[in-house]
């Protein structure tokens, strides 16, 4: 019985690392007002779904000026390290543009985040970003029918966090360029 349990204990230990590396690949984002309707950067997978629609997703390397996640659908591109004062930035012929550096409520605090829109043809994106707690918030913007979606984060630390950002962690965001 106690080599069954050394045995257990020394199975969870090696296994439980893996579980929460590969756990800390995947960031949920969820409707405020749905929450069952959501969407999922899935890192190790690969994939960027949309309810039960999945399109593959590419990441960009940790050697890239850019944090990229780029779908089929999905595009998001920010400098690793955005210089003071800049505010708009090309990737693959879409703009981006940091609108504003607002307070927001965000999981029972107030989170100073980047607004940032990115056009293109059919519609738009903005996206909720800090350099700490990363991608926040999602809304995909449809010109044709004039339709708004928002998505916000699940958990603390979104795609993109630093790596000083923790599951646990609930501190304000560090200054953001003006």
């Amino acid at each position: 019985m106690v080599k069954a349990a050394k045995l257990l204990a020394l199975s969870i230990l090696v296994v439980l690392p893996f579980l929460e590396a590969h756990a800390a690949d995947v960031y949920r984002y969820s409707d405020p007002i749905f929450p069952a309707k959501g969407l999922a950067l899935r890192v190790s997978d690969k994939q960027f779904t949309v309810a039960d629609m999945a399109e593959d997703l590419y990441v960009c390397g940790e050697e890239s000026a850019f944090l990229c996640a780029r779908s089929a659908t999905f595009k998001f591109d920010v400098p690793r390290a955005i210089k003071s004062g800049q505010r708009n930035w090309m990737v693959d012929g879409r703009k981006y543009q940091i609108e504003a550096v607002e307070q927001y409520p965000f999981q029972g605090a107030t989170e100073e985040l980047m607004r940032i829109r990115e056009w293109g043809a059919s519609g738009g994106t903005i996206y909720l970003y800090s350099q700490e707690r990363g991608l926040v918030g999602i809304g995909f913007v449809r010109l044709d029918d004039r339709t708004y979606s928002t998505y916000l984060l699940e958990g603390n630390c979104g795609f993109g966090a630093s790596k000083a950002c923790s599951v646990g962690q609930r501190t304000r965001t560090p200054t953001v360029p003006h």
